[in-house]
């Protein structure tokens, strides 16, 4: 029988997990035994968005199944060398969906005009009515062209905005108007009256938006980032949004989370949420029931094949290197 372990946040997702699984399998909760066992926990798979040294050091795992597509929280360089990655999509739909109201939400107001409305003031609030923005004709340029990218050029595209994708190849894309290269990425946010981030965090993204691009950016343009916070250079961020040197931004993906140890962090080092044109949600931008519906069903299929030798889907890192690198 195949044995699983859960970890983090995974485990309150058991039951379904087991629910979905079409072969036998032993599922264990990392957090019932880690502090009374003696040796490492020895499973087939663990399953998490997280995977750091100790966690290493405490679940022994042939295939570590990644609960979402971000592997930048688990420490790849210090897993056993027949110790394989596979991550999971089907984000890229709320996600995109997310950025799509942010940008109609940024032109129209609706928020706004719905809370400031008074039927007692009816005639006074009709007469004072301002103009308020549209989509179509504005340029997106969206920063990592993978299938959050794409799909948000999907959906861009059906309001008639104009795309140019920033990624690694530069490489022509249906979806796209325009494919520039990530050191090309000044030109891209010089002419867009939006700018998304939806890139992974590798060392070559890390920091990508700095001081010198957001200095590019047009003084009316909004960021959305989606991507990870640490993509855009904290500090520079918040001063180009402080001094109001860009128009604003929607930041769903912040520098710091809870961790056991400290479960109630600050998000930033900076108050980003007190600044009148700065929105902030908590990560949810994904975070949709038919997100973790896919998503497991996905998972649960793919740790399947695993069960039965079978090749799997979206491997990231094995035999201790990232797919397709040496």
């Amino acid at each position: 029988m195949l044995r699983i372990a859960l970890i983090g946040n995974t485990q309150a997702q058991a039951g379904r997990l087991k629910s979905l699984l079409p072969v036998e399998a032993e599922i264990l909760l990392d957090d019932e035994t880690r502090a009374t066992r003696n040796a490492p926990l020895e499973v087939d798979v663990a399953v998490s968005i997280r995977f750091n040294p100790a966690d290493i050091a405490a679940v022994h795992c042939r295939l570590l199944q990644c609960s979402g597509v971000g592997i930048d929280g688990i420490a790849l360089d210090k897993l056993p060398r027949e110790t394989i990655v596979c991550n999971v999509n089907e984000h890229e739909v709320p996600i995109a969906e997310y950025v799509m109201a942010g940008m109609l939400e940024h032109e129209i107001g609706l928020a706004g005009a719905v809370a400031s409305f008074d039927g007692a003031q009816w005639g006074k609030l009709f007469r004072g009515r301002v103009q308020h923005g549209e989509l179509m004709g504005k340029t997106v340029a969206i920063v990592g062209f993978g299938r959050i990218g794409k799909a948000l050029a999907v959906r861009a595209r059906g309001f008639d905005m104009r795309i140019v994708a920033v990624n690694r190849s530069g490489r022509a894309a249906p979806e796209a108007d325009t494919v520039l290269r990530f050191d090309r990425l000044g030109e891209a946010v010089a002419e867009a009256d939006y700018v998304v981030l939806a890139c992974p965090l590798t060392d070559e993204t890390r920091g990508l938006v700095d001081a010198k691009v957001l200095d590019r950016m047009k003084p009316a343009a909004f960021l959305i980032n989606v991507a990870r916070g640490e993509v855009a250079d904290e500090a520079a961020l918040w001063e180009a949004l402080d001094r109001q040197r860009i128009g604003g931004a929607l930041i769903d993906t912040w520098y710091t989370y809870p961790t056991l140890a400290e479960p109630d962090p600050r998000p930033s080092r900076f108050p980003f949420e007190t600044l009148p044109n700065v929105r902030c949600t908590p990560h949810m931008s994904g975070w949709t029931e038919g997100l973790m519906a896919r998503r497991y069903k996905a998972m649960a299929e793919n740790i399947a094949h695993f069960a039965r030798g079978e090749a799997l889907a979206n491997v990231v890192w094995c035999d201790g290197h990232a797919v397709g690198q040496p």
